[in-house]
């Protein structure tokens, strides 16, 4: 990686080379119709050095060192005027930028499902299939009537299916747009943004199984499941800020993704999602009381079932909203500059 600009004297050029990008002991340098070589010193880290090259090949020693590439892509504003001088502009973004995430999210629905006959429903399909199977097992082993459980399982996988999707999307959100990163100035935002969206208009895609319930008198309505509304809100905000940190993290550590994979599939069974949590016993209710993933269902399918949730569990959904953006703002802070060279 090199920059050029003149320098005074005939023939003489100053020239910034980023030392440890490209890894090569030298590099050829065509200047004023002549070949130069300039040496590039292994290191450690990727410093940027001034060094002088003559149009006869010869090279100049540098006066000093600048800093550290580094140091250089990690400066960041961090007093709170600066700070709320960049991110109130860059919420203000977020929010201008959400039509052309929905857009971007609505072609890749389009472009995935194209040639087949309804589309996305497929997975609806999916989902439907595999609620009726859980809900005869359950009532199986469990106890209890199908008619009476498809209800509150089928919320569950519907609910269930939308965080899982969100949580390992995000993880890949900004490793599958790394030729987009890399080669223009699209803010992050619009990244996060289209996968958060794009699991939303999946999510909408599954609903329809409750209206299909409705229709079918097997969950109720009432004036309560109005209630579900603040809580898909909550839901799909707090799927924001959790793109935002996975996406940072699993582009820097890579073997991130497949843990997260896997804590996520234990998760599925110790959250009652096909299991009610009144069936466990006291002295084990800390997987289920420490469960955030639990109160996220809560909110939203138990005023589909016609109950109120517990003001605690809109408590616990407003805390993890409230500390979640002040992790991706840390996140987001420290790693941001160094993006680029995480997806590449």
């Amino acid at each position: 990686m090199c920059m050029s600009s003149a320098a005074p004297g005939n023939g003489t050029r100053l020239v910034k080379s980023g030392i440890g990008l490209l890894g090569a002991a030298h590099k050829a340098i065509i200047l004023d119709g002549m070949q130069g070589w300039v040496d590039y010193i292994p290191r450690r880290r990727c410093l940027v050095r001034s060094i002088a090259v003559h149009a006869n090949g010869n090279t100049l020693r540098p006066r000093r060192r600048a800093p550290k590439m580094a140091e250089l892509m990690t400066d960041f504003p961090v007093r709170a005027d600066e700070l709320r001088a960049f991110y109130v502009p860059l919420a203000i973004r977020t929010v201008k930028n959400l039509r052309t995430c929905l857009q971007w999210a609505w072609l890749d629905i389009v472009c995935h499902y194209r040639r087949s006959r309804i589309g996305p429903l497929w997975e609806t399909i999916n989902i439907l299939v595999m609620v009726l199977g859980l809900s005869v097992v359950s009532s199986a082993v469990i106890g209890g009537d199908v008619t009476d459980l498809i209800g509150y399982i089928g919320l569950g996988i519907i609910i269930w299916t939308a965080i899982s999707a969100l949580i390992m999307e995000g993880t890949t959100t900004f490793v599958r747009n790394a030729s987009l990163i890399t080669t223009s100035n699209v803010s992050i935002d619009c990244y996060v943004g289209r996968t958060v969206l794009r699991t939303l208009i999946v999510f909408c895609h599954h609903i329809v199984l409750y209206f299909l319930g409705l229709a079918l008198l097997l969950v109720p309505l009432s004036w309560t499941s109005l209630l579900a509304l603040p809580g898909i809100a909550l839901l799909f905000i707090n799927g924001y800020w959790v793109g935002v940190v996975l996406a940072f993290l699993c582009a820097r550590f890579r073997d991130l993704e497949q843990i997260i994979r896997n804590l996520l599939q234990l998760a599925f069974f110790v959250t009652p999602v096909f299991w009610k949590a009144e069936l466990v016993v006291s002295s084990k209710r800390a997987i289920v009381d420490y469960n955030v993933l639990f109160y996220f269902i809560e909110i939203i399918r138990a005023p589909l079932l016609g109950q109120v949730p517990p003001m605690k569990y809109y408590a616990v959904a407003l805390g993890c909203t409230i500390i979640g953006y002040l992790i991706a703002v840390l996140v987001y802070q420290r790693m941001r500059r160094r993006l680029a060279f995480f997806v590449t």
